[in-house]
């Protein structure tokens, strides 16, 4: 049960992020309200993913996949800290998207080696 409450928070998280970061800045640049308006968005969003990597984090706690050589802990943690070195860049719009894309990289590979995971498991 622990699993479909992660993977509820995954979709969440990483559906936001990567909705806001392709599909709403674009949209908000073209109509010309980014970064002035637009990094409001952005940083909602931010906010809320370090919120869902605390939610998953207790969620691993809970179900004893607490560990360092855990890869999606590693992805995790990694994708939290990057979110808070995000409101560290506040004046720097152009560096925040930068930290931005590389927590949306990092959600492509904590996909990736779930899913990877996932189906050897199924295979066995």
């Amino acid at each position: 049960m622990v699993g479909f409450y992660l993977n509820v928070i995954r979709s969440f998280w990483l559906g936001g992020l990567w909705g806001v970061a392709y599909v709403a800045r674009p949209v908000l640049e073209k109509a010309g309200f980014f970064p002035v308006h637009g990094m409001e968005v952005v940083h909602w969003m931010i906010g809320l993913g370090i919120v869902a990597a605390l939610l998953s984090l207790s969620l691993m706690w809970v179900a004893g996949t607490w560990s360092l050589t855990n890869r999606s802990f590693q992805l995790i943690v990694s994708m939290a800290f990057l979110s808070l070195i995000y409101f560290a860049l506040h004046p720097w719009w152009k560096l925040q998207m930068m930290v931005v894309h590389a927590v949306c990289a990092l959600g492509v590979l904590w996909l990736l080696n779930d899913s990877r995971r996932a189906t050897t498991a199924s295979v066995r």
